[in-house]
């Protein structure tokens, strides 16, 4: 004689209906991985604006590097100012922000490899201004 079990939770269901549940947990579990895929490898804006600065760093530094005489200078002069200012409105935008922790181990980490260039630019703009008249060209007062 078989054994009387009481009903599952499945068999008040249509076979349509169980087709569709499993379809819908399908669909949203594969939602889910793609946000999860999506997310890994996310870069906050913060990130974006530290790479921005040691991309701005160095294209400044190269701008400064040619700065060598009267004439050189009054060539860079216009884009080696607009490069310096927006280092500077970057470097605002990157310790300025606030950031979790781990992001905040990674930027940091970011701009103390780039802490060489940084130097080179300080550098560079320490040697223009040791001169008089790259100063005064660079300066806007010639």
């Amino acid at each position: 004689m078989p054994a009387n079990n009481p009903p599952s939770a499945w068999s008040k269901y249509s076979p349509i209906q169980k087709v569709g549940a499993v379809a819908l947990f399908v669909v949203l579990m594969s939602g889910i991985a793609y946000l999860m895929f999506v997310m890994k490898d996310r870069t906050s804006d913060t990130e974006r604006d530290a790479k921005k600065y040691i991309s701005a760093v160095e294209e400044a530094s190269e701008l400064a590097k040619s700065v060598r005489d009267p004439d050189s200078a009054r060539a860079a002069t216009p884009k080696l100012r607009e490069a310096v200012a927006n280092v500077e409105k970057l470097k605002e935008a990157v310790t300025g922000s606030r950031v979790p922790g781990d992001e905040r181990l990674r930027i940091r980490d970011m701009l103390q490899d780039a802490r060489p260039q940084v130097d080179a630019l300080q550098n560079e703009m320490t040697r223009i201004n040791a001169n008089p008249e790259l100063r005064a060209i660079v300066a806007g007062e010639k």
